[in-house]
């Protein structure tokens, strides 16, 4: 079975590159190999999942940042996941703390 994978194409690819810059940054991880991963995360977004531009979320992104009070990227993904209720899948602890609705974040 086909699980659809949403995103909002530039804020993925913001957070996939600031994955890849704390890998190297904060890990000590080589650069050539961050930027390996990278460019496979950039390719897996555009080819595996359906892409949903930004600025058609970003009424309910920014209600959402002002209730929430999280970054407003989140609150992009968190508009995104709302919309076709389905969960946000995140390793942001802290963002599953500060979100009230916790039936739209799981941390994984």
């Amino acid at each position: 079975m086909s699980i659809p994978i949403w995103s909002p194409w530039t804020w993925a690819v913001a957070e996939v590159g600031k994955v890849a810059w704390k890998l190297v940054v904060q890990s000590g991880e080589n650069r050539e190999l961050a930027l390996t991963a990278l460019q496979k995360c950039l390719s897996f977004i555009s080819e595996a999942c359906n892409v949903v531009r930004a600025r058609d979320l970003t009424v309910d992104a920014y209600q959402i940042f002002m209730e929430e009070r999280v970054a407003f990227y989140d609150s992009l993904f968190l508009a995104l996941a709302r919309r076709e209720k389905a969960p946000l899948l995140t390793l942001d602890q802290k963002l599953c703390q500060k979100v009230r609705d916790e039936t739209s974040v799981q941390l994984i």
